[in-house]
C-alpha cells in the first residue's frame, strides 16, 4: 500500500480500533491524531520538567547542597513528571501546587533581600510555566489545596528523618530568623504558614478553573 494513502483521513490503519459503529470514519482518525499529539505534549513536557530536576540537583550536589532538594518546590519536578507521564493528575497537581506555593515564599524572601540563583529562578519559574502546561492537558482536579498542604505537613514530619536541621529546609525544625513570623512559638508560626498555603492555593484553584481551566473531578 502506498504511503501516501495512510494520511488520507479516510484510510482504516490495520490496527485502528472498531468506532461505535463498526466503521472507520473521520471522526475517528481525528480523535486518534489527537491522542497521538497529546502523547507527544505529555513527553515533551515531562522531559522539561525532568531536565529542569537534573540541572537544579547538579548544580546542589556539586556546591554541596544536596540536602535542598528535599525543599518541597525541588521535589516538585519529580511530581509533576511522573503525574504526565502515568496521567495522574491528582500527582501532578502535587507537584504544581508546591511549586506555586514556593514560588510566592521564595519571592517574598528575595523581595526582603535574599538573592535568589539562577538555579533557583530556573526550577521556581521554569517549573510554574510547565505546570501550566501540564494542567492544560491532564485538567484540574478539584479539592487539590487541602490534599496539597496536608501532603506538605506530612513532608515536615519526614525531613528530619533523612537530614539535619541545616537550613531548615522545609521549617521543619524552627521558625525562619527574621522571618515575619520570627517572634512567634513555632507551632504558631508553622500554623499560619499551612493555612496561608490553603486560602492561597484555594484562590488559586479557583481562578484557574474558573478562567481557563476545565475541571476533572477524578485523577
Amino acid at each position: 500500500m502506498d504511503s501516501l494513502d495512510r494520511l488520507r483521513p479516510d484510510h482504516t490503519p490495520e490496527d485502528a480500533p472498531p468506532s461505535a459503529s463498526g466503521v472507520w470514519t473521520r471522526v475517528d482518525a481525528m480523535n486518534t491524531q489527537r491522542t497521538h499529539r497529546r502523547s507527544a505534549a505529555h513527553w515533551t513536557l515531562s522531559a522539561l520538567v525532568l531536565g529542569v530536576f537534573a540541572v537544579n540537583a547538579a548544580v546542589r550536589f556539586r556546591t554541596g547542597y544536596a540536602h535542598e532538594l528535599l525543599w518541597a518546590c525541588n521535589l516538585a519536578p519529580l511530581l509533576m513528571a511522573s503525574g504526565l507521564l502515568a496521567g495522574w493528575t491528582r500527582v501532578h497537581q502535587l507537584g504544581f501546587n508546591w511549586v506555586c506555593y514556593g514560588t510566592l515564599v521564595w519571592t517574598v524572601q528575595l523581595l526582603s533581600g535574599d538573592g535568589g540563583s539562577w538555579f533557583s529562578y530556573l526550577n521556581h519559574w521554569g517549573c510554574l510555566v510547565l505546570g501550566l502546561g501540564g494542567i492544560r492537558l491532564l485538567g484540574l482536579p478539584t479539592g487539590g489545596y487541602w490534599r496539597t498542604i496536608a501532603a506538605f505537613f506530612l513532608l515536615q514530619r519526614l525531613t528530619p528523618l533523612f537530614i539535619g536541621d541545616a537550613d531548615n529546609v522545609n521549617m521543619a525544625f524552627g521558625v525562619w530568623p527574621g522571618s515575619v513570623v520570627d517572634a512567634l512559638p513555632y507551632w504558631i508560626a508553622d500554623g499560619i504558614i499551612l493555612g496561608g498555603g490553603l486560602g492561597f492555593l484555594w484562590i488559586v484553584e479557583i481562578v484557574l478553573r474558573r478562567r481557563w481551566m476545565t475541571p476533572r473531578l477524578e485523577g
